[in-house]
């Protein structure tokens, strides 16, 4: 049976790739550039990957959520003993494959580095990495395995003992400071120059977001998602109907956070229906949160009270400030 992609792993060793060879961005590219490499995808996510590492990953270090915190400290240690600076990573943009519920696989597109094959080999020999080289249709494509030992208490309490995890990251470099990494299946297509109309929805939706957001996404569904939502009721089947995601993720000077979604449907109409049903869908939780004294739902409580949703034209616009005290509470 094939393995599901481990999408902490990967993108642990991706931005482990990037932080090991940033350099001076002596060759510049656009989002549309770099998401003209991605294979075809379900979510895309553009980001400039030197801000985010700067001010995104320690908030989401600070949540406490172990894959997070793998990747960080394994970025920071990293870093650390190449002697470089993340900062001058470029924009990226990452592609992604939905299966279900979950993730089918997917490739992130890096740019701003100063790297070759022979500098990733010997990284990855200090790190007591596994490296490969691939011949793909003639190209190289490179295969990394690294090996985490399961944690001390995990492994001293199983029975039979835990074994080490395996995080498995293929990638190639097309030239220009750029490197495509993800599993095996998605820089493969990538590395057969997807023609110009793959993605183009999400490609066009993203150009909508706030350029200067410190993350942007789009998505659309897949029609494996489509048709779960439609057996369940009016409202998720106008959301199975919805024709495109798009939005933004940004943090503000003062620390405060906010999201931004536009659900586009075919029309005003479809936009006012749906906008009552996600009017409501609100009110309902937050009446719901309201009936409890349980203090670990008052957080939950608040970020409620902090949604808004409105149309414009043919979008339903939802988004949602995080006040830093709120975000540093959830951090406690």
């Amino acid at each position: 049976m094939r393995k599901a992609p481990n999408l902490s792993g990967i993108l642990g060793s991706c931005l482990l790739l990037a932080t090991s060879f940033a350099a001076a961005r002596a060759q510049t590219h656009t989002t549309d550039e770099l998401a003209a490499l991605l294979p075809a995808s379900d979510v895309m996510i553009a980001t400039d990957a030197g801000r985010a590492l700067r001010e995104l990953l320690p908030r989401l270090k600070a949540l406490g959520i172990n894959d997070i915190d793998q990747i960080a400290a394994d970025i920071e240690n990293f870093s650390r003993i190449a002697g470089v600076d993340p900062q001058k990573l470029g924009p990226a943009v990452a592609g992604l494959r939905l299966k279900g519920l979950g993730l089918g696989g997917g490739a992130i597109v890096l740019s701003g580095l100063d790297l070759d094959a022979k500098r990733v080999e010997a990284a990855a020999a200090a790190a007591n990495w596994q490296f490969h080289t691939i011949d793909a249709e003639g190209k190289n494509l490179y295969r990394i395995v690294r090996t985490r030992p399961a944690p001390d208490g995990a492994a001293a309490s199983a029975d039979p003992p835990a074994p080490p995890k395996t995080d498995e990251i293929f990638f190639a470099l097309p030239g220009g400071g750029r490197l495509i990494a993800g599993d095996g299946e998605s820089v493969r297509a990538a590395l057969g120059a997807p023609s110009s109309e793959v993605n183009a929805v999400l490609r066009a939706a993203i150009k909508e977001a706030p350029d200067a957001a410190i993350a942007r996404f789009s998505a659309q569904l897949p029609a494996e998602i489509k048709a779960m939502l439609e057996d369940q009721g009016d409202l998720f089947k106008q959301l199975a109907a919805v024709q495109v995601i798009f939005g933004s993720l940004d943090i503000a000077a003062s620390g405060d956070a906010s999201i931004e979604a536009r659900l586009r449907t075919a029309s005003a109409a479809e936009a006012a229906e749906m906008e009552t049903g996600l009017k409501s869908l609100v009110f309902f939780a937050k009446s719901l949160l309201g009936s409890t004294d349980d203090p670990k739902m008052q957080p939950v409580s608040q970020l409620i009270d902090q949604i808004k949703v409105v149309t414009a034209a043919g979008d339903v616009r939802l988004s949602v400030t995080i006040p830093k005290a709120l975000l540093d509470e959830w951090a406690k």
